[in-house]
């Protein structure tokens, strides 16, 4: 049991979902997969886990370095927290993942990170570093975690992967058609939900009748005179609309690489829904097969309006699609399911 209480009296949003979890120990590999808690702020908010091996949240370890992402003109630009690290240990090394053309190809696994600081411009200050030519451009997707200055990716720590625990961070690039086009944020935004720093000014700034973004409950926003018309959060889990008025664009969604499980409440009826996450899997490991709730008649379709119906507990279908990173989908709860769907998803299982 797990007693949350406000000590440092923060701001708490009471209409938003917050999520508690215990950290996976390093040794005993022991933890528990975030649960959703209401925080109103009023006092303690009380929360049961069960530790389970191999669960949790994994804490960075001593040598890990916090790294910040963020789009500057056409680059990738990385800063960190430069009062937190002695002169021995910075500038930290910057570890690079880019595996595939295609995208939705992240893995934490340390063989396949490469030491690519020496490829990175660094600013005079010395306290950040260009990815050059990486938005609306570059790698499909390319992922960045950060070391101390005098280490080396296979360094430990009481026999645990420092770099394995680093917070990784990315940039990922979705191709807009002129048209419609249905797609999911594969990352946790730092500059936070809304529109403006999800998107940002990528988009084609008309005059008048601009590029649009529309939610699942119809909500628009609207890019004109280079900026959004109102505030839109785009939350993870979800689908949504992108309709390019004027010429086919490819943007660059940054942020912090989903590393946790969520479980989602879906509703009946056709909802958006959205892989936000930066790894491509088969549907069957998307998390709705298992999920609670679960029914069979449930359908699933793709931004083609393939679609998949679930049949004896498995996804059936005359064409096949992955569950693909970045992409939205409509999911359909059959009329023979009861209640919500308890939709357990885990960003990294492929």
């Amino acid at each position: 049991m797990l007693n949350i209480y406000n000590h440092a009296s923060l701001p708490i949003d009471p209409t938003a979902t917050y999520y508690a979890a215990v950290a996976k120990d390093p040794i005993d590999k022991y933890g528990a997969n975030p649960k959703e808690v209401k925080i109103t702020g009023q006092g303690f908010e009380v929360v049961d886990f069960t530790l389970e091996y191999d669960q949790g949240p994994v804490l960075p370890l001593p040598g890990a370095v916090q790294l910040f992402i963020s789009r500057s003109g056409n680059d990738i630009k990385l800063t960190w927290n430069d009062d937190e690290l002695t002169a021995d240990q910075k500038p930290p090394k910057i570890f690079g993942l880019n595996k595939a053309a295609g995208g939705g190809a992240f893995d934490n696994a340390k063989t396949d990170w490469v030491d690519i600081t020496s490829s990175l411009v660094k600013n005079v200050n010395g306290k950040d570093y260009l990815h050059t030519q990486q938005v609306g451009g570059g790698a499909t997707e390319y992922y960045y975690k950060a070391m101390w200055k005098d280490k080396v990716k296979d360094d430990l720590y009481n026999g645990a992967s420092i770099l394995e625990s680093a917070w990784a961070v990315g940039k990922f690039n979705i191709d807009l058609n002129k048209g419609w086009n249905l797609v999911a944020m594969p990352m946790n935004s730092q500059g936070g939900a809304d529109i403006s720093a999800v998107i940002g000014g990528q988009l084609t700034p008309n005059s008048s009748t601009g590029d649009e973004v529309y939610k699942a409950n119809l909500d628009k926003a609207i890019y004109v005179n280079n900026a959004w018309n109102k505030a839109m959060a785009i939350d993870l889990g979800e689908g949504f609309y992108v309709n390019m008025i004027g010429a086919a664009k490819k943007v660059t969604f940054v942020g912090d690489v989903p590393t946790q499980k969520v479980v989602y409440s879906v509703s009946a009826g056709f909802l958006r829904i959205g892989n936000s996450s930066c790894v491509t899997r088969p549907v069957a490991n998307a998390g709705f097969t298992n999920a609670y709730g679960g029914a069979d008649g449930d359908e699933l379709y793709n931004r083609s309006l393939l679609k998949l119906i679930r049949q004896s507990g498995s996804w059936t279908g005359t064409t096949m699609f992955d569950f693909d990173a970045a992409g939205g989908f409509w999911y359909n709860r059959s009329k023979a399911a009861v209640g919500p769907l308890q939709w357990e998803f885990d960003p990294l299982l492929k």
